[in-house]
Parts: C-alpha cells; structure tokens; sequence
C-alpha cells in the first residue's frame, strides 16, 4: 500500500492523496461476502487507514455507515443495505490528515480549490464536483483520491536521479511536493543541505521504488542535514564507509514534520540524530521501519547511540530495529536511544533493540542484549515505562525519575525466545509474557502491525495471538548481506 500511494505522488505530483475505509459486508445476501473473519480483516485496514498518516486525508465511510445517528433509519449496524448505506456514504465528512488524523473537521471547502499549507480538507464534495478529482485508484477494498490542485499552477515535479551528482542538485534545487526517485545503483555523496521547506500536504520526497535497489556510500561526517520542513526519507540503503561518519540524517532547527522510514542505516555513531538550531528545535518528527545497525564496533570517544534526539516535541520513533552499537573508544559507553536535552511529549514504541526523557513514554518495547537497559538521567528527566521486555533493566540516574508498571528483565532472554540474538522471537516459554502486560490505548498494534486486543497486552513489541510477526527476522537477514 505504501508503495503504490509512493507511486502515484511520483507520477503525479502535487495531488492530495486520500484514503477511504471500506464499509461492512455483514448480512450480505452473497455467500462471499460478510463472513466474520471477513469483518475482522476489514477493521484492522480501515484502522491502518485512519492511524498510519500515510495518507493527505480519510473519508471515514465505516464510521458513518455503522452510525444509525448519521443516515437513514434501518440502516442499522452490521446491516448490509446497499443503496441507504451508499447515500449515508456520500454525505460523510473528510478528516484531515494535517497532524490530526482521525479527527473530523468541518469546512466548506470544495475538493479542488488551492488551499494553504495546513489548512483542512472540508466535506466530501457534492457528486458534481468530483469530476475535479485529479486521480482515483482501488486498492484492498479502499479508494485513493489524489485531488488536483485546479486554479493554481503546480510547481511539484517527479525527478528520477541515476548518479550522486544528480541527487545532490535535485535536493538542493528542491521545491514542494518534489518526489525525487533514486534509480537502481549505487550512489557516492558528500554532505547534503535540505533547505527548501515542502508542505504538509505537499512534502518533499526522496526515495526508492524498492528498499534495497538504491545503495547511498558516504565518507561525510554527516550525510543528509534537513534543515527544510516536511521533508520524507524512504527505502533508501544507506551506508558509512569511513571511521568518521556520524549521522545519515541529522535533523535541526525548523524541520518540522520530517519523516525518515524504511531505511537499511550501518556504519555511523548516531544515525539519526536531531538537534535545535539557533533556538529552534524539530517537531512531530517521525522515525519508522528502519534497520539502523554498525557491522563493527564504532572506534569512537564521542557518542554512539544509532537514534539520538536533543530537543524537539512530539517525535515517534516506532517499530525499528536496532542492533550492533558497540562502541570501542573513549569510556566504551554506548546506547540505543536518546530523547534528552529538554525533549517533550515523544513516544518511543514497539521497537527492538538489540546488543532522557522528559514526559516520555516507553511502551512495549523488546531491548535484547543492550547491557545497561534504560537509563533516566538528571533531575528534568521523567519516563513512563509499561509492557517492555528488558535485558540490563531499568536505572533512576543522576535525579532522573521513571515509572515501571507490567516490565519483564529475563536473566537469560534464550530461555523465552527461540533465538533472540538473531531476531527470531518465537516463543520457548511465554508464561512471563503472554497476557501479562497492560493494555495501553497508546499502543493499538504490534512491531508487525497486528491488532492488539483490548483486554491484558503480551509484554514486548511483538504480540503472540494471531498471525506470526516475521519482520524481525527478515530485517535481521537483510542487514547480515
């Protein structure tokens, strides 16, 4: 699904992308429709739907058509009734995706007039005005609208890159809603400035079709500084080759709404690492699906913490792997993660990481072979810690202040998975762990993206009722070639 709305922003651009959930089938007349286990499928995609920001906007036609408050009386829930169902449809309102996906908002605006960064989608367009939708498409029983831009000239451009040379230019030459494609191959650079600032309807991307086609090497102490807004980083294998690379991404200043997910990142001191500039410090940053791993200890005195975040609100770092941090140099110290420096309001969730916080929440995570576990430091430092699995602990330092509520700190973590210390988490023993945590509105899934249910969580990233999670180890094989 990612891939094919990344397709079409690319051959597209400047259209709003937007994602409709699919309405029951229940009590259909036809055998082949409306089954339970049907039902139960189609609730957990129009969740992906309404949760996963992937989209500019959602038209939540579930939610009006199983509401009897909204459409025509007898159109009651769980009722498949066709034409009733359809119209209480196309009276539904669009939500926004602006930073608030999921809440309805209310304007009048129609679907194709130029809107400002920021501003709303309004209600779903009389059936008229739909002949000004620049592109439909059907996909897993939901329909992605990319909605032109009519009265306003678009400025967006797709821009394929083959060497180094011209991925350089086209960053640096970038403008909004920009989609800027890395074909297959292997691309040298140095250090890249992204200036140019996209919108959040229109962010500027740099990508990949496919993860693992286009190979970035770089000997620069930094790689890609974003200094811009909205800017997407995705399926992009990126690699230090040289002792001194510290970050591939380095996040400052104003680039807010940046988001950096499903990379392959080996070989640097910090990965990713965020930081204020001139006062100012990112926000609602998020940092999803990557593989972030060192094929050797990194010979270093400084810090070597793959995702290190100094400052900024409300980042999401969630469901990436994280392994071989060592650090040979200096104190021999390193971690897997920091949110310090006055960072607020982040959610670090259902990652694993293998080998300071303020108002921050550390839920269901697995942390194998890390050595220290978690440590909070310094008096302004807080943390809210549930439902994680946790090698080394979980340490009060230097004033810092936690939580612990439904943790599990295994002496010997082989003795509850199959093979941990090669990602494969299936379960020895899942006395300690199944049906043992919390249940955490924050967290609706697991590290594979499963439902979790509402009554008492697994402990951990991955939850063991239902279909098998085999992401952790398929990252794990990844990063081994």
């Amino acid at each position: 699904m990612m891939d094919i709305v990344g397709r079409i922003r690319a051959r597209l651009p400047g259209v709003r992308v937007v994602g409709a959930t699919a309405i029951s089938a229940l009590g259909s007349s036809n055998a082949a429709h409306g089954a339970p286990e049907e039902d139960v499928k189609r609730k957990a995609l129009n969740d992906f739907i309404r949760q996963s920001r992937l989209f500019d906007g959602v038209i939540d036609f579930d939610k009006v058509t199983l509401d009897p408050q909204r459409h025509a009386a007898g159109n009651r829930p769980g009722k498949h009734d066709g034409r009733s169902r359809r119209q209480a449809a196309s009276q539904s309102r669009w939500l926004s995706c602006d930073g608030k996906c999921g809440r309805s908002q209310t304007a009048d605006a129609e679907i194709g007039g130029a809107r400002s960064a920021g501003e709303t989608l309004g209600r779903a367009p009389p059936a008229a005005d739909m002949r000004r939708v620049g592109a439909l498409a059907l996909l897993a029983g939901i329909s992605l609208v990319a909605a032109g831009t009519a009265g306003s000239q678009p400025t967006a451009r797709a821009i394929p890159v083959t060497t180094g040379e011209a991925l350089t230019q086209a960053i640096h030459e970038a403008a909004a809603g920009d989609v800027i494609t890395l074909a297959p191959g292997i691309y040298r650079i140095g250090r890249i400035e992204a200036t140019a600032s996209g919108q959040t309807a229109k962010p500027i991307v740099v990508r990949a079709e496919t993860l693992g086609t286009a190979r970035i090497e770089t000997s620069a102490i930094e790689t890609f500084v974003i200094f811009g807004a909205h800017w997407t980083f995705e399926n992009l294998e990126i690699a230090g080759i040289a002792p001194e690379t510290e970050h591939a991404f380095h996040v400052v200043g104003g680039a807010n709404g940046a988001i950096i997910r499903h990379n392959r990142i080996r070989d640097f001191d910090a990965a990713i690492k965020g930081n204020g500039l001139n006062g100012q410090f990112p926000r609602d940053v998020v940092i999803e699906g990557n593989s972030i791993h060192n094929l050797a200890p990194r010979e270093t005195s400084g810090p070597v913490t793959p995702i290190d975040l100094d400052g900024g609100r409300h980042w999401v770092v969630r469901a990436n792997l994280i392994a071989d941090f060592a650090k040979a140099g200096g104190n021999r110290v390193s971690y897997g993660a920091f949110m310090k420096g006055g960072s607020r309001n982040g959610v670090f969730e259902r990652n694993l990481v293998i080998c300071e916080w303020r108002n921050t929440k550390i839920y269901n995570n697995t942390l194998i072979d890390t050595g220290g576990g978690i440590d909070v430091r310094f008096a302004a430092s807080t943390a809210d810690i549930r439902d994680n699995i946790i090698t080394g602990g979980a340490h009060n330092r230097n004033g810092g202040r936690s939580t612990l509520r439904a943790n599990l700190f295994p002496a010997n973590p082989v003795a509850l998975f199959a093979d941990p210390g090669k990602a494969d988490f299936w379960l020895r023993d899942g006395r300690a762990i199944v049906k043992r945590g919390q249940a955490l509105p924050e967290v609706s899934d697991d590290f594979c993206g499963h439902r979790r249910g509402p009554a008492a969580a697994d402990i951990g990233a991955i939850a063991y009722r239902g279909e098998p999670c085999e992401i952790a180890r398929e990252l794990y094989a990844a990063a081994q070639r």
